[in-house]
Parts: C-alpha cells; structure tokens; sequence
C-alpha cells in the first residue's frame, strides 16, 4: 500500500534545516533555507498532538500575529 504525503509534508521537503535556534516548551525554532527561492527564514514547529485545545488557540494566534509582524516589516524595510 503506497502512503501519499500531506500537502504539509510538501512543503516542509522545500526546506533545507540550517540550525536549531532554540528550544522551548512550546515548540523549537529553526533556522531553514528555501531551497529553489535561496532565502533563509525562521520556521517554528510546535506539535499540536501533545498541546490543549487551549495551548492550540494560543499557537494559532501567535503564527497569525508571526504573519502580520512579517507583513508590516516586508514593507517597511523594502
């Protein structure tokens, strides 16, 4: 029987794992190339399986709050 990969797991194979930058209880940050765009970037992975339906909130609104900060300084740097 043949597994097929999520549309997560393609994605995260664009990624190349430069470093670890850190470990907290929530989760550990890397430090990761895009392979074809050749940017570095700052993925964090937390596991959701371990976490409450609270703690999941949390995470959700921090990788919103991630995207916006990331939106906002893309335009006032550029």
């Amino acid at each position: 029987m043949e597994t097929q990969k999520s549309d997560t797991d393609n994605k995260l194979d664009d990624y190349e794992v430069i470093e670890q930058l850190g470990r907290r209880t929530v989760g550990t940050t890397f430090l990761v190339l895009h392979r074809t765009e050749k940017k570095k970037y700052v993925l964090k992975k937390i596991p959701l399986a371990k976490q409450t339906e609270k703690s999941k909130r949390t995470a959700y609104q921090e990788v919103i709050s991630s995207a916006s900060l990331s939106l906002f300084f893309e335009k006032v740097v550029l």
